[in-house]
């Protein structure tokens, strides 16, 4: 039956809960997910601030499905649904945006697809929502310490990797063992010339909304002009996107730790100007960095380089035990984390999401030969810069 704001089914022993108010679920929501699998980007305060922000504004229906056993919570599931090419897919908030997406999950949930396999539940879910189709894309097998459940078997591995670095109480011995000495060498040498030639050299994190909104501002700028060298969209020109991480980041700084589910600002500062930023959050001792950015007139000295080694010393005084870099395989991710493959699959429902699955496989595979031919993918950045100096 279902009802305004909310609906219930049945999978077998499961019940199947769809809420339509986030308020409603917030209290239950922060409890589940202290002690459940999930990433940063499953927080409420992060999914909360997002609809609100950016996704609301696109359409869709907000579904919060919530899957139980008597009045056992098992998982937790945000999900939007929108139409596209007239079929109706149902997909996690923030979709491919997001460098990680998982539901929040339980230890007991795994245990209980031995009684109904996934593809079921999610079967189930499609139809109580009103989807022809399920879509998860940038799903790690692994999160958090565990498999993750919600990977079907039939999944295919995503274009793109993200990077995640383990960390440890030790940077010295960490940074040691992944970089070479010759590199950290040639980066103490890069910061000794940078502040030879902008002055005193620092690593901060925003510790009031003040200093937050300033390091917002660079970002800003130093993103615009990357847009404009290279043709990289820059995040904030996205509908919701600045005001997102403004908001985000002035809250995130009250967490004394210096980490917590909505935005740390952390930038390196060079004779009082902001030259790099890193935004991210951190759940559960799990570090994701979402933003990045660094000032092109200093790029000689990697600016970027230096606040990322800056940075990683910083989330391992904390005692958090991974860093995420995020989708994409830029040089600097590689030098320090390990390649972490992302996998999508699409759930058909009706007929019409059977077809739309196909679709979806048909582009995933383009997309992954492109990016996996160096002529193919250089080709692309070249169309991409000259789009960029054409229509700016």
């Amino acid at each position: 039956m279902r009802t305004t704001g909310e609906g219930r089914g049945d999978c077998g022993w499961m019940a199947i809960e769809v809420e339509t108010d986030l308020a409603r679920c917030a209290a239950e929501w922060r409890a589940f997910a202290a002690s459940a699998h999930a990433s940063p980007y499953q927080t409420y305060e992060w999914i909360e601030a997002w609809w609100r922000l950016v996704e609301a504004r696109e359409g869709g229906a907000l579904q919060l499905v919530r899957l139980r056993r008597g009045e056992t919570l098992l998982a937790l599931l945000p999900l939007v649904v929108r139409s596209r090419m007239g079929v109706r897919v149902a997909s996690f908030v923030g979709g491919r945006r997001f460098n990680i997406q998982t539901p929040i999950w339980c230890d007991g949930f795994a245990q209980a697809l031995e009684d109904a396999p996934v593809e079921i539940i999610l079967r189930r879910i499609g139809r109580i929502v009103g989807a022809d189709a399920i879509e998860f894309a940038h799903m790690p097998r692994e999160c958090c310490g565990a498999e993750n459940p919600f990977v079907t078997p039939d999944a295919a591995e995503c274009p793109s990797p993200t990077f995640i670095l383990p960390l440890e109480p030790d940077f010295t011995a960490l940074s040691q063992a992944r970089r070479s000495g010759k590199s950290l060498q040639q980066l103490r040498r890069k910061r000794k010339k940078l502040e030879a030639e902008a002055g005193p050299v620092r690593f901060a994190r925003a510790s009031d909304a003040e200093e937050a909104a300033r390091v917002v501002d660079a970002a800003l700028s130093q993103r615009a002009a990357r847009r404009a060298a290279s043709g990289v969209p820059s995040f904030f020109d996205a509908p919701g996107g600045e005001a997102f991480i403004r908001e985000t980041s002035a809250r995130g700084v009250d967490c004394e730790r210096g980490c917590s589910s909505l935005m740390n600002a952390h930038y390196l500062e060079a004779g009082g100007r902001i030259v790099a930023t890193y935004f991210g959050a951190s759940h559960a001792g799990f570090y994701s960095c979402y933003v990045n950015s660094f000032d092109g007139d200093f790029d000689v000295f990697s600016p970027g380089d230096i606040l990322l080694h800056d940075l990683i010393e910083a989330m391992c005084g904390k005692g958090l035990t991974a860093l995420d870099l995020g989708v994409g395989e830029e040089r600097y991710k590689q030098s320090w984390c390990d390649r972490i493959p992302l996998f999508q699959s699409t759930t058909p429902v009706t007929p019409k999401g059977w077809l739309y699955m196909n679709a979806a496989r048909l582009s995933q595979d383009g997309k992954r030969l492109i990016k996996r031919n160096k002529t193919l993918w250089q080709g692309w950045r070249s169309m991409r810069r000259l789009a960029s100096r054409v229509f700016s």
